[in-house]
């Protein structure tokens, strides 16, 4: 018989896996959405790209630390408070701009392949 405490070690590394699996994907939809952003962050059109820039970063974040890559998890917080000041009109997050974001897009994705090592 199977120790139980093993077999939901095994489950859990196996969904970590799966979902190590599937960070390429996700990353490359993090960047086309970063990519669709306009140069002004401050603009109207720029609003849908925020809001789904976003909605991914809060994804990476609570995602990526209920399997252990906290790295993302961490960066990924970063970018999704960065996102929300924006959405809310902080002008010092304006002020940050988009320069800061592709940072923290670059530093997900730096953080990716070393989690995944």
């Amino acid at each position: 018989m199977t120790d139980p405490k093993q077999q939901l070690q095994d489950q859990i590394k196996a969904l970590k896996d799966e979902y190590g699996a599937l960070l390429p994907e996700r990353l490359n939809e993090l960047d086309s959405a970063f990519a669709d952003l306009p140069d002004d962050i401050r603009a109207t059109a720029a609003r849908q790209a925020l809001e789904t820039l976003y909605a991914l970063a809060h994804k990476f974040t609570g995602s990526a630390g209920t399997f252990g890559f906290m790295a993302i998890s961490e960066t990924a917080a970063r970018l999704e408070v960065l996102c929300q000041s924006l959405l809310e009109g902080a002008d010092d997050a304006a002020a940050e701009g988009r320069e800061t974001m592709a940072s923290l897009v670059a530093t997900v994705r730096e953080a990716a392949a070393q989690d995944t090592d």
